[in-house]
């Protein structure tokens, strides 16, 4: 998960373009993480129950209310992965980038 405060970004899309930079450039250098998500765009849906089951299924306990998110958003990529599940999920003072994979 990253999460930034809202008030740094001018809309949601913005944040995600630096959200996907620092991870390519903090958490995966050198693995061209950027890649994947070159021509990403946000598709609205009813993602709620989908968010809620994957933190709800954590190894890691995160304080997240969801009667303070806004909107929710899925991350959609140019290619299809069924082992990842990605959101961009809206409070009102925040923006949280939730990428879920498994290898399973």
């Amino acid at each position: 998960m990253i999460v930034s405060p809202k008030d740094k970004y001018t809309d949601p899309m913005e944040f995600l373009s630096e959200a996907v930079r620092f991870v390519d450039e903090k958490v995966y250098p050198g693995e061209d993480f950027k890649a994947d998500y070159e021509g990403i765009y946000l598709r609205d849906g009813d993602y709620g129950a989908i968010v809620e089951h994957w933190i709800e299924s954590m190894d890691q306990s995160i304080e997240l209310s969801f009667d303070d998110i806004i909107d929710i958003k899925r991350i959609k990529c140019s290619s299809f992965d069924p082992l990842r599940d990605e959101f961009l999920i809206e409070t009102k003072e925040e923006y949280i980038m939730f990428l879920w994979s498994t290898t399973a």
